[in-house]
């Protein structure tokens, strides 16, 4: 695309369909990019060209059958790339909290990863919602103390997230999460208020890291999964098969296991269309007895 720039133009070169489709030959068969790459490149140059407030045919893809086609080719010949995801359901995340007791880690980050799992479960977040990548904390988009309020006559704490995928105009969202009863091992709103209160009494201000490692710095992204993993891998799973996201998949999976209504998990996810019913993960067993109910006669009639 860049060699197709007129030197010395404020303005991009003119692209049709056919232009689109040697950009794809190009980057499948010399760059050797994936389909997934590829369409993030498309997205890219469409971007552009809607800064620049120029038009082009990617502004409605879906009409450029051929580039479609193409599309379909690469995505058929590579193969499905994605690797096996597994969500990490309620008796798997007592099976990470109890792991994580006898750990070895110190008890503030055993503490630490044990308030970030439970918060990760019982508010349907993506792992980016509460750590950061790299090294870089901004109190603009990640959770800082502030952001987390008490209600101790109701016996929940309110989580703002100031930042999420879905929320792209970042007017930011609350979620309530409660306490649980005295026999559940995995209560968000104890483990959350045990922390809070601790970070408190070593100093941190309002705008200070809630998830605060050993070393100083904001929980990362990277700290995190691989502590995750390791603790699977210890505990009998394959760590390959989980990721960040797995926390989201698996209390979404749990939600449909206790019979919670399909549209109270997209709203307790903050789903803005059924895409949840993908991360969750139906035994066969239920699907048999859902076509043995689905079958039986109205004995009024």
């Amino acid at each position: 695309m860049v060699g197709l720039w007129t030197p010395g133009s404020s303005l991009p070169p003119v692209v049709n369909e056919d232009t689109l489709i040697y950009f794809v030959a190009h980057c499948t068969q010399m760059l050797h990019l994936t389909y997934k790459y590829i369409k993030l490149y498309l997205a890219g140059i469409r971007h552009s060209y809607l800064q620049l407030d120029v038009s082009t045919p990617l502004s409605n893809i879906s009409s450029l059958l051929r580039l479609q086609n193409i599309l379909k080719g690469v995505r058929k010949v590579q193969g499905d790339s994605r690797q096996k995801r597994l969500p990490i359901t309620y008796d798997i995340l007592c099976n990470i909290w109890q792991c994580l007791e006898h750990y070895g880690l110190s008890e503030y980050t055993k503490l630490l990863l044990q308030t970030a799992c439970a918060l990760a479960f019982y508010g349907f977040l993506r792992c980016g919602e509460f750590t950061i990548r790299g090294t870089r904390f901004s109190t603009a988009t990640n959770l800082c103390m502030s952001d987390i309020i008490f209600h101790m006559d109701k016996r929940l704490f309110v989580l703002h997230l100031k930042a999420s995928k879905t929320d792209v105009f970042r007017r930011g969202v609350n979620v309530s999460i409660n306490a649980m009863n005295r026999d559940v091992l995995v209560c968000p709103y104890r483990v959350m208020k045990n922390f809070h209160h601790i970070r408190t009494l070593a100093g941190a201000r309002a705008c200070d890291p809630l998830f605060l490692m050993d070393n100083g710095r904001a929980l990362s992204r990277t700290f995190f999964i691989t502590t995750v993993k390791a603790v699977l891998s210890r505990l009998g799973y394959d760590s390959q098969c989980y990721n960040g996201h797995s926390f989201r998949m698996g209390v979404a999976t749990s939600a449909v296991k206790a019979g919670i209504p399909d549209h109270l998990i997209q709203t307790l996810g903050r789903w803005s269309s059924n895409t949840y019913c993908r991360y969750i993960n139906v035994h066969p067993d239920r699907i048999s007895f859902a076509q043995r109910q689905m079958s039986q006669r109205d004995i009024n009639n």
